[in-house]
């Protein structure tokens, strides 16, 4: 392709779990000698880069947002969760992290489950009611 000798910079882009693997793929790049194109930037959103402080932020942000109340049996059934599933993590050591593991998945599901309105019509979520100035 001769078009390609025009292009001076390269950047990688991607989201979610990309951002297990866009770090090892620009390294690489940057170790070799074989591209002309030199890395300029990468992109990585929504990036999937470190459960263990990213499954617990559910909560955190659940809490600073209002969506779950803080010292309430949801916080504390949710925290329950969080526990087991940084333990779960965390027995087959850093290095062997896997990420789709049922019981941190359980924890944003509990979140959402817990603002649940149950009623005889229609069920919405807390922050819809909330941003739709209902609530």
């Amino acid at each position: 392709f001769p078009y390609t000798t025009l292009f001076r910079s390269t950047y990688l882009a991607g989201e979610s779990y990309a951002g297990q693997y866009i770090p090892y793929i620009a390294q690489a790049i940057l170790a070799t000698t074989r591209l002309s194109a030199p890395l300029k930037g990468l992109l990585i959103g929504n990036g999937w880069i470190d459960p263990l402080n990213q499954y617990p932020a559910y909560l955190d942000f659940a809490l600073d947002a209002g969506v779950v109340k803080k010292g309430s049996a949801t916080e504390t059934s949710i925290r329950k969760s969080v526990d087991g599933c940084l333990a779960r993590l965390q027995s087959g050591g850093l290095v062997n992290v896997k990420i789709h593991n049922g019981a941190c998945e359980g924890i944003l599901g509990a979140i959402t489950d817990s603002t649940v309105q149950r009623c005889a019509l229609l069920c919405t979520r807390e922050w819809e009611l909330t941003r739709l100035g209902t609530a």
